[in-house]
């Protein structure tokens, strides 16, 4: 909501005559993110499971400001490959934990996410970083709210399980 703050003051000083233009539309944006965190709020305060393993660690801040702990498989770079004992280790959480989805992104491979929902009996799904849309789901007009409410249909399914 800052960021769209600060755009559309960076516009109203570039472009002064159409003030009120940026500003109603940073307004209505802004309405858009604060329902959007209503939902994400209400959803997932109540749902049974708070641990979600990622590919990689892609989530931390949406994670902190649901109440969620995500462990990823790898660091920042979702090319990483895990070692032997950090897969044992993820193992272990997710038995310990009853994790039954491990996410990855779409626009990396899903095979080491794969590889360890094999070993624990899990499924895996994707979550959206809006920063791999193809071509088709520009052209479909999907964006960022839209994808952040199919991540959060994915979440409340996957963590009520």
């Amino acid at each position: 909501q800052k960021e769209i703050e600060n755009i559309a003051e960076a516009f109203e000083k570039a472009d002064p005559d159409n003030k009120d233009y940026y500003e109603k539309n940073s307004e209505k944006y802004i309405d858009q993110l604060k329902d959007l965190d209503q939902k994400y709020q209400s959803t997932l305060k109540d749902v049974p499971n708070k641990e979600l393993i990622t590919q990689h660690a892609a989530f931390g801040y949406l994670a902190k400001q649901y109440g969620l702990t995500q462990v990823p498989i790898a660091g920042l770079s979702p090319e990483q490959e895990p070692s032997a004992a950090k897969l044992a280790e993820l193992k272990k959480f997710a038995q310990t934990h009853h994790v039954k989805t491990i996410y990855f992104e779409e626009l990396t491979s899903p095979k080491v996410a794969r590889t360890l929902a094999d070993e624990v009996g899990a499924k895996t799904e994707v979550l959206n970083t809006l920063e791999g849309l193809s071509k088709e789901q520009q052209k479909q007009g999907l964006d960022y709210i839209e994808v952040m409410e199919n991540n959060l249909k994915q979440l409340q399914k996957s963590l009520s399980e």
